[in-house]
């Protein structure tokens, strides 16, 4: 049972189904040359726990259904196409993005939660899922708030200025 994967340099692609229910697989290092990621290459992964998609420019229709263990996925710059059920039943993945771009984007269109990479204080989108109950046993999206983490830099500050207290 394949629980690691080294995919190196020299590979541009992963093909449709490449890694399909390999459900022990739990860490994927991806080469820097990978841009595209084909339908359900990942799909079914069970253990997946994160991936760094920092130079992939395309994931195809379900590259990474159905994976609930998949918690933290990064995405770059370069992404340039997402196909809307991409991370479909992957309830607890946060997207780490850059602003303004078209990863951002998608996670704000898909609900998805995201962390954004190039901020000075990283803003996190925190979201609590609320079950109705109702015939459908739906759920539904509620109390989004926006926390900041400080940056260092305002930690920095803080410590100066209270050893400058101390000193006096």
């Amino acid at each position: 049972s394949l629980t690691s994967v080294i995919i190196g340099n020299s590979v541009t692609s992963i093909g449709d189904v490449a890694f399909y229910s390999c459900d022990s697989l739990t860490t994927v290092t991806i080469g820097n040359s990978v841009t595209s990621i084909g339908n359900s290459a990942f799909g079914y992964c069970t253990s997946l726990e994160s991936i760094d998609l920092s130079n992939v420019e395309t994931i195809a229709a379900y590259g990474f259904d159905f994976c609930p263990s998949l918690t933290n996925i990064v995405l770059g710059t370069s992404v340039t196409s997402i196909w809307r059920n991409a991370f479909m039943d992957c309830e607890n993945i946060v997207i780490n993005c850059y602003s303004n771009t078209y990863a951002h984007q998608y996670a704000i269109d898909n609900d998805i939660p995201y962390i954004l990479l190039d901020e000075t204080t990283m803003s996190t989108f925190l979201f609590r899922r609320s079950f109705e109950s109702n015939t459908t046993n739906s759920s539904s999206l509620e109390n989004i708030e926006e926390r900041s983490i400080p940056s260092l830099e305002d930690k920095l500050d803080d410590y100066i200025h209270l050893l400058t207290l101390q000193a006096i």
